[in-house]
């Protein structure tokens, strides 16, 4: 029961580094080049620190549902699943959704309780003894839920990171593209193919991507 499972909070999520090469036409002779740091326009913008906290809440929803299932393991698989499908729904919980989570929550540990209290007793009866051996099952299935849930969550937040972190290139990539257009740039580097250049982007793009 003292067993903790691995927290997934150490999922970071990683800002990447982006080559990124834009062209918006050939002109030998009157190329203009920008370099730009697609990392910090992503980071600083308003989409990127809203998908930061998208994922935060993500992964604290499901700590928090692992941490409940590891520390009271008494919960039947149903309760489990039920519990699952209320406290990670998209979306706020409604009133009765909260209501019934936090039901389904005194409830197990309500059982939690009662495996306790079997578990000190001196002078155990038949029925006694026959509650435990469903509390024992209980906690054989709740830890084996528990394995293949902690799976199933991080592969969840990794899907996720991976689509808004799409979404975040695609449309930093179309906010360089309109400000590139706007200043006449024939080529814009990513800053790590060129550390230097006057014509830095990055805020420009920034402030287009937050339109």
């Amino acid at each position: 029961m003292n067993t903790r499972t691995s927290s997934i909070l150490g999922w970071a999520v990683a800002a990447g580094a982006l080559s990124l090469f834009f062209a918006s036409g050939f002109q030998a002779a009157q190329q203009k080049t920008g370099v730009v740091d697609m990392s910090r326009v992503i980071a600083d913008s308003r989409l990127g620190k809203q998908n930061q906290e998208t994922l935060r809440a993500m992964l604290q929803s499901r700590q928090n549902l692992l941490d409940f299932l590891d520390i009271n393991r008494v919960a039947t698989v149903e309760q489990a699943n039920r519990l699952r499908a209320l406290e990670l729904k998209e979306g706020p919980q409604t009133p009765a959704e909260k209501q019934e989570a936090d039901r389904i929550k005194a409830d197990i540990q309500a059982a939690g309780k009662s495996f306790n209290d079997l578990n000190q007793k001196t002078n155990a009866t038949d029925q006694d003894r026959l509650q435990l051996s469903e509390y024992n099952q209980r906690v054989r299935n709740t830890t084996q839920l528990l394995q293949s849930l902690q799976q199933e969550l991080t592969m969840e937040i990794s899907r996720k990171q991976g689509d808004l972190r799409r979404e975040e290139i695609e449309r930093a990539k179309a906010a360089l593209k309109v400000i590139a257009e706007k200043g006449g740039y024939t080529i814009v580097l990513e800053n790590q193919v060129a550390p230097y250049g006057v014509n830095d982007l990055t805020a420009e793009a920034i402030k287009e991507l937050d339109k």
